[in-house]
């Protein structure tokens, strides 16, 4: 499609040019005719005076002859020709013979406009003949046609020159603001239009339009930050999102959906929920959504691949404005964690429950069968106070590892950092379970890589703890004749302590859990060793806190080994 200020031009030209031919037609038919009647009028005033001098003086006919271009001749009252006075061999001649009429007249023919006069000459009557070529006037009136032409023609196109400059000069504006409109509708909100001087034609559009489009960038530019920051929120969320629309479609599912339920986005996206969700328990519960329009919420348990996972799942429906229905989020909270703090919590209260319980039942016990008369017998008195005394010990020592535990697991837990010797460490270790571990015959060996040499920095009493902890165990669940070895070895980043036994070893398939609390691989022989359970959660702990690691090698009657590497430099 041709531009505006081509278009109107054009139309304008020949709409003009139309008209001028219209005007130049009928102006000239008028002139021409006009012409010819003045010629007519003009050839008579002529004809009568000549006439009127002829009849005083013959003679005059043949002296005016060859004046200018009209030619005059005299006929006989019947017609027939006289004299002339034309002497060109080339011009047309005059007729030998002319229509005589009662009174003189205009006439023509094809080659002449004419006037007859009456004449009365001193021989006879006469009449007297003055015309002009019709090819003159023809030409005459032919440039009076040209000149109309040529000045409608120049007037035509100064009229088109200046409709141009002002169809230009207006229609600039229009097919800028048109461009502008045309990448405004096409997303392109950037785009502007030259703004004229305030006054011009055209500079209230361009100002319009541009300030249309500034607005519309900024209302773009605020949607898409707003929409930035819903994908960045939906996207950064911990909990799993799924949006079906009203139609019961998939429209959106954030990163954490992906991951936790280990799906392509592809697969799920504006299909119908109940053919790509695999779990029943939420596909009832969005069904329950659509069927309540209320908010649902459930806690479920879901298989995920070899694992499952605990979810409290939050369905609730969109409603918009006017109140029509527009789908369904959901949002999938994992309570995995939360659910094993629970069990580990509820785990823990019984275990401790059970582990006070067994001693406090065995001194209320013994307590009330001395009371009803056991004490009498010395040595009976003794066996029961002995017992109550060993319990009593062992609920001491319960309690004391229960408040250790706590105190180690507060954050608040502050080291006595030090440069600490692992040989003075191993060697007051062994010292403090000789007795126990002699009572078994079992033999305690110590060696090191550069025994006085070898320290690292921490705290003192906790490694020390640490090792007493790991010597203890491995002298409980050693048989009697066995050995346990702790050794010192340098690495290149620290150092490690190792302490292996000969004992009954460990399943493989329980060592991840011999650290947590109360566990024990052989319940019998820890509960009769005098054992809380809790000392390898303790060393798990303390170990941690060093900024160190434990690392546990063991199978079913080839002994344990537990090697705890340290840092050189404590942080």
């Amino acid at each position: 499609m041709k531009r505006i200020h081509i278009r109107l031009p054009i139309l304008l030209t020949i709409t003009l040019a139309l008209s001028f031919v219209a005007i130049a037609f009928v102006l000239g038919q008028a002139i021409e005719q006009r012409f010819i009647e003045e010629t007519q009028n003009q050839l008579s005033d002529e004809a009568t005076f000549i006439g009127s001098m002829l009849e005083e003086n013959d003679d005059l006919l043949d002296r005016v002859a060859g004046n200018g271009s009209t030619l005059m001749a005299l006929y006989d009252e019947q017609g027939s020709l006289l004299t002339t006075t034309q002497t060109g061999e080339n011009q047309v001649p005059i007729p030998d013979n002319v229509r005589i009429t009662s009174a003189s007249a205009n006439q023509q023919n094809e080659h002449y406009l004419y006037t007859l006069v009456e004449v009365d000459l001193s021989s006879q009557g006469a009449y007297l003949f003055v015309g002009k070529l019709r090819d003159e006037v023809t030409a005459a009136t032919s440039s009076i046609w040209w000149t109309i032409l040529l000045l409608l023609g120049l007037a035509l196109l100064i009229i088109t020159f200046i409709t141009v400059r002002i169809t230009m000069h207006y229609s600039k504006p229009i097919e800028s603001a048109t461009r502008v409109a045309t990448e405004l509708a096409r997303g392109n909100y950037k785009a502007r239009t030259y703004e004229q001087f305030s006054g011009e034609t055209g500079s209230a559009l361009s100002q319009s339009i541009n300030i249309l489009a500034r607005n519309l960038q900024k209302m773009v530019d605020s949607q898409e930050m707003q929409k930035d920051r819903l994908r960045t929120l939906i996207e950064s969320m911990g909990s799993s999102l799924l949006l079906i629309d009203g139609k019961g479609s998939v429209n959106l599912l954030n990163k954490t959906y992906k991951e936790t339920f280990y799906v392509d986005e592809n697969e799920l996206l504006y299909r119908n929920y109940y053919d790509v969700l695999e779990h029943q328990e939420v596909i009832h519960l969005i069904e329950e959504v659509f069927m309540t329009e209320k908010s649902v919420r459930k806690q479920m348990r879901l298989s995920l691949n070899i694992e499952r996972k605990h979810f409290e799942v939050y369905g609730t429906p969109i409603i918009g404005e006017a109140k029509e229905w527009k789908g369904i989020v959901l949002v999938f909270h994992d309570i995995t964690d939360l659910k094993k703090l629970e069990n580990t919590r509820k785990d823990f209260v019984a275990n401790v429950s059970h582990e006070l319980k067994t001693p406090i039942t065995s001194i209320r016990g013994f307590t009330e069968t001395l009371l009803d008369g056991a004490g009498e017998e010395k040595e009976l008195r003794e066996h029961f106070l002995s017992i109550i005394l060993k319990e009593s010990e062992r609920l001491q020592s319960l309690i004391h590892d229960l408040l250790d535990l706590s105190r180690i697991e507060q954050e608040g837990f502050v080291l006595n950092v030090s440069e600490v010797s692992l040989a003075d460490v191993v060697q007051d270790t062994i010292d403090a379970l000789s007795d126990k571990a002699g009572k078994k015959n079992i033999e305690l060996f110590a060696n090191s890589d550069e025994k006085n040499e070898l320290s690292v920095k921490g705290d003192s009493l906790r490694i020390r703890q640490i090792l007493y902890n790991l010597m203890n165990n491995a002298i409980a669940y050693t048989p009697e004749g066995g050995n346990v070895h702790i050794a010192i070895q340098s690495k290149e980043s620290g150092v490690e302590l190792v302490v292996s036994d000969s004992g009954i070893g460990i399943e493989t398939s329980e060592i991840p859990r011999i650290f947590e609390r109360f566990y024990r691989v052989d319940k019998d022989r820890s509960r009769h060793s005098g054992g809380t359970g809790l000392g390898l959660a303790i060393v798990k702990h303390l170990v941690e806190a060093h900024s160190g690691q434990i690392r546990v090698d063991s199978s079913i009657g080839n002994g344990t080994t537990f090697t705890v590497r340290l840092p050189n430099q404590f942080t």
